[in-house]
């Protein structure tokens, strides 16, 4: 594929100059696995193929266009390839216009229009490529006098087949959840678990149902579903738990870093998000959605009519992402109607009955400690908390123990926890 690729660039450099170019790379250069499987895995067109190839050149053979330049600078005719060289080595280093002609020799484009168009492609908002610019004032103003490179991450995988771990940052407003429990410490009623094993049953049966049984015409690609209920009632570990049953990674994103009070900003943010994530396999876990998928504002001025715009926008990113998406609200009410029926599921995460609790209660306290006396069924009878409050609890009565250096779990600290959890609610004992 890689010689394939030198080649069509050798070959569309001859079409543009209109005499043949030439270069020794093409004759030495081996194929990469992994750069066969970037390619595949992520389906770029032959041009943004060929593109990418030619930021990649300068990694392969540093003096690639210093010949390419040799070759063509007594041809006046078409005098506008452009190079940074560095200072260091005397490379020469593509600018953002010399990409362009080698991707679109025979085109007679507007060299400006066709970089704008081309930053809306997979390989910049997925920040395969990247641009970065120039310190002179000229340089910095103008689009096609900037150096297209490869991100390093991405140079990594492309060379080395390294997996490429994401971490929360402004370019990227999502984090890698998972867990080390299993759904036995999931504790939540058999209707919910049942919608939740609707989930991995689609994902393990939707070749089947979308190509196989012909309904990929009627049906949309991917799967969402609004997870609702009280903070603490396992929305979050439910979500990491589907992913680690289905070897798939789970991201949460992070919705401040993506809605902006800029108009067009977040509809930005969302398109450089979705665009990372697709062919991904993962999991996208919009925690508090309430925030973006709220009931719509009416349209009172340009901002309003803006934010319901991205809104939209987002509904039909989500509608054709391929995966798993998985929204989280504390309240049903909270999501507006006319996107929730937009939803394949909602489930409800309900505060556990007493019996529910008493389970939580038992199986969260190490077995390292004992109680004073069992009166496990007595608290999980009278006081009603989700699995995310028992759990600081149990960590709080914990702590008290340690502090008298025992390990006996007292009934008198964990009443004191339980009143310290009510009254972040607002409540008493």
């Amino acid at each position: 594929m890689l010689t394939n690729l030198i080649n069509k660039i050798l070959k569309n450099l001859s079409k543009h100059f209109g005499e043949e170019i030439t270069h020794s790379l093409s004759q030495k250069v081996t194929d990469n696995q992994h750069f066969n499987q970037f390619l595949n895995a992520n389906k770029l067109p032959e041009n943004e193929q060929i593109i990418l190839t030619v930021a990649l050149l300068p990694y392969i053979e540093p003096y690639f266009f210093n010949e390419i330049q040799e070759q063509t600078s007594e041809n006046k005719a078409k005098p506008n390839l452009l190079f940074y060289q560095e200072s260091t080595t005397g490379a020469l280093l593509p600018l953002f216009q010399t990409v362009l002609i080698i991707g679109y020799p025979e085109t007679d484009w507007e060299y400006l229009q066709k970089a704008h168009e081309l930053m809306e492609s997979k390989l910049f908002k997925m920040g395969i490529l990247n641009i970065n610019p120039l310190s002179n004032n000229e340089q910095k103003n103008n689009l096609l006098l900037q150096l297209v490179q490869v991100e390093t991450h991405y140079l990594k995988q492309v060379f080395n087949g390294e997996t490429i771990e994401y971490s929360l940052s402004s370019e990227f407003p999502a984090q890698k959840i998972t867990t080390s429990l299993q759904w036995k410490n999931l504790v939540i009623e058999a209707d919910t678990l049942q919608q939740i094993d609707d989930i991995i049953d689609w994902n393990i049966h939707q070749t089947t149902i979308k190509k196989e049984w012909g309904l990929q015409k009627i049906i949309k690609p991917g799967y969402t579903t609004l997870f609702y209920g009280a903070s603490g009632t396992g929305k979050t570990l439910t979500a990491t738990l589907i992913g680690q049953q289905l070897e798939m990674d789970v991201y949460r994103i992070d919705l401040s870093l993506i809605v902006s009070k800029y108009i067009g900003e977040t509809e930005k943010n969302l398109s450089s998000l979705f665009a990372k994530a697709e062919n991904k396999n993962w999991i996208l876990f919009f925690d508090e959605a309430d925030s973006l998928f709220g009931t719509r504002t009416s349209v009172s001025d340009s901002h309003d009519r803006y934010a319901n715009q991205e809104v939209s926008y987002l509904l039909q990113r989500i509608e054709d992402f391929e995966g798993i998406i998985i929204l989280a609200s504390n309240l049903k009410g909270n999501i507006d109607k006319a996107f929730a029926r937009r939803f394949q599921s909602m489930i409800e995460f309900k505060i556990p009955k007493s019996t529910e609790r008493e389970l939580l209660w038992r199986q969260s306290f190490s077995t390292s400690t004992i109680f004073e006396y069992d009166f496990i069924s007595e608290i999980a009878q009278k006081y009603e908390l989700s699995g995310g409050s028992i759990v600081n609890v149990v960590q709080y009565a914990s702590l008290k123990a340690l502090q008298r250096n025992e390990n006996i779990i007292k009934l008198a600290d964990v009443v004191k926890g339980i009143a310290r959890e009510l009254w972040k609610e607002g409540k008493t004992l």
